[in-house]
C-alpha cells in the first residue's frame, strides 16, 4: 500500500495499481500503464471506458504521449535513482508547454525532503514508501511554506508579489 500525499497536504487513499503484464480490452478503472503501451496502442487506449494512467520510469521517453494527454488522468514518474532528474524536468515540460493539469505523480525512490521542489515543477502526488516518510515530507513543507523564485505554482517571484 502507498502512502499517499495529494495536493501538498491532504493525505489521500490510492485507487491506483500499476499493471504489468497481460494488456486486455477491459482494462481496470484506476490502471497505470507504461509508457511504451501507450505509444504502441495510443487510439485503442483513448477509447477505454475506464480511467487510465501512465507511469514513465527514468530512462523513457514521454515524446510519445503528448497526443494522447487529454485522455490520461495520472502520470507517475518511477524514481530510481535520486541523482536522475529528468522527472523535474518532464514533470515542468508537462504542465508548462503542454497544459497537462491532470495528476502528476512521484513514486519510487524519491526523498521526503525534495517533495516541495517536486511540488514546484508541477508534480501534485506522492506516493511515499512509508508512513514515516510521508510524516517527513509533510513536515518539511509546512517548515518551508514560502519560496522566492518563480515556478509552476507561481509564476511571479517574491519580491513581485509583495
Amino acid at each position: 500500500m502507498h502512502h499517499l500525499i495529494k495536493d501538498g497536504v491532504r493525505i489521500a487513499h490510492d485507487p491506483w495499481q500499476i499493471l504489468a503484464g497481460d494488456y486486455s480490452a477491459n482494462l481496470p478503472n484506476g490502471s497505470l500503464l507504461p509508457v511504451s503501451l501507450w505509444t504502441e496502442r495510443g487510439p485503442e487506449l483513448c477509447q477505454a471506458t475506464a480511467e487510465l494512467g501512465v507511469y514513465i520510469r527514468e530512462n523513457e521517453d514521454l515524446s510519445g504521449l503528448i497526443d494522447y494527454l487529454p485522455t490520461i488522468t495520472v502520470v507517475a514518474f518511477q524514481f530510481g535513482k535520486v541523482a536522475d532528474g529528468r522527472a523535474f524536468s518532464y514533470a515542468r515540460q508537462l504542465r508548462e508547454q503542454f497544459g497537462y493539469s491532470g495528476e502528476i505523480r512521484a513514486t519510487g525512490d524519491f526523498m521526503p525532503d525534495q517533495v516541495g521542489y517536486l511540488e514546484r515543477c508541477g508534480f501534485n502526488a506522492f506516493a511515499c514508501r512509508s508512513a514515516a516518510e510521508q510524516q517527513t515530507a509533510l513536515l518539511i513543507r509546512a517548515a518551508l511554506p514560502v519560496n522566492y523564485q518563480a515556478d509552476v505554482q507561481q509564476s511571479q517571484p517574491l519580491f513581485r508579489r509583495r
